[in-house]
């Protein structure tokens, strides 16, 4: 039988009430620093679909991103509220750790044997490089000396 992704993402969101979304693209968070992986589960009876959570750890970034990925609508108002934009650049990291505080996302297995969102990805990032006119935010910390942030993570500032 052959299921569409976002068929199986909504089977996944509907099952599990501790998932808010499913994320669709690979997703480098996956088992890092800022994510803790669950085990592979199955979602449903006979035609279950089989996926893992991903939960926010020490309260860095979380269950949601921007990315290509299915959310369930009515528990981001609920629970979470709207996207702050006052954050500025961090603004994604600001609400992806309030998502992260109360929900966990998921990976879907779309291919038999593959432990990770790169070979389970069914979408992926378009381009490899930043927005036209991005730029980061510098803070002055005195002494002319700055630090500037992406996404609320230190970067380069030349």
């Amino acid at each position: 039988m052959n299921v569409s992704a976002i068929a199986m993402a909504m089977q996944v969101i509907q099952y599990d009430p501790a998932v808010i979304g499913v994320f669709l693209r690979s997703v480098v968070q996956f088992g890092k620093e800022t994510s803790e992986v669950g085990e592979w589960q199955r979602a449903g009876g006979e035609d279950a679909v089989e996926y893992r959570r991903m939960c926010q750890k020490n309260g860095k970034w979380g269950s949601w991103t921007n990315g290509a990925a299915l959310w369930d609508r009515r528990k981001l108002e609920e629970h979470v509220g709207r996207f702050n934009e006052q954050w500025g650049d961090a603004s994604e990291q600001e609400y992806a750790e309030r998502v992260g505080k109360k929900f966990c996302a998921a990976i879907l297995r779309t291919e038999s044997g593959c432990e990770t969102s790169e070979c389970n990805a069914v979408a992926v990032h378009i381009g490899d490089s930043r927005t036209p006119g991005w730029e980061p935010e510098i803070e002055y910390l005195g002494n002319n000396r700055y630090e500037c942030l992406s996404y609320g993570r230190k970067v380069s500032c030349s």
